[in-house]
């Protein structure tokens, strides 16, 4: 079970690769490993790139954009990244967030299958981002696949909340985490 106790860093981890597979993305030709995850509706994509050996997309819904947005989704593919440990990529986020964060907060690291898969979840929360003057709150799932790795992010941005808790709705958060957790990590096609 997944608890909610913290809250994000959108920017930085975006920034550090990510990558959204909305429409199954093949990890290699040997595999057949694909990541399937539909964008929510009325969502499009506004960034998809590749980083080394990372791919790395993002979506936010239709009118905003990476320059103000209020929610947003990330998946990133780390091709050939299979043998580290979800938890241990999380484990990871607090050094790249405090770099322009203020006060963050992180969720306990929690760990699980998913889909007879190695899973990690972690909720960080980002009170004051130094680089936007905003706050954000970041759900990250990481699936450890046959050949890859998955990090899957939702996220929202909000006004500076220091010394207060994100203002996201209950309800936001419950869909946010129903969110991830209807990703699927397939070995044959179709993946759904």
């Amino acid at each position: 079970m997944m608890s909610l106790t913290c809250k994000d860093a959108a920017v930085a981890w975006t920034a550090a690769a990510l990558c959204m597979a909305a429409f199954a993305l093949p990890a290699t030709a040997q595999a057949q490993e694909q990541l399937y995850l539909e964008p929510p509706p009325g969502w499009e994509k506004a960034y998809d790139t590749r980083q080394g050996t990372a791919e790395i997309r993002q979506f936010v819904p239709e009118g905003q954009n990476l320059d103000d947005w209020s929610d947003m989704v990330v998946v990133q593919v780390m091709h050939g990244l299979s043998t580290m440990p979800p938890d241990l990529f999380l484990a990871s986020v607090p050094g790249q967030l405090e770099k322009y964060c203020e006060e963050p907060r992180f969720g306990d690291i929690q760990k699980g299958l998913m889909a007879q898969q190695e899973a990690a979840f972690q909720i960080v929360q980002c009170p004051l981002n130094t680089l936007t003057g905003r706050g954000e709150l970041s759900m990250f799932l990481v699936i450890k696949g046959q050949s890859n790795l998955y990090a899957l992010q939702r996220a929202w941005q909000t006004p500076s909340y220091l010394g207060e808790d994100a203002p996201i709705p209950q309800a936001a958060m419950d869909a946010g985490i129903a969110y991830l957790r209807a990703a699927k990590l397939c070995s044959s096609l179709p993946c759904r």
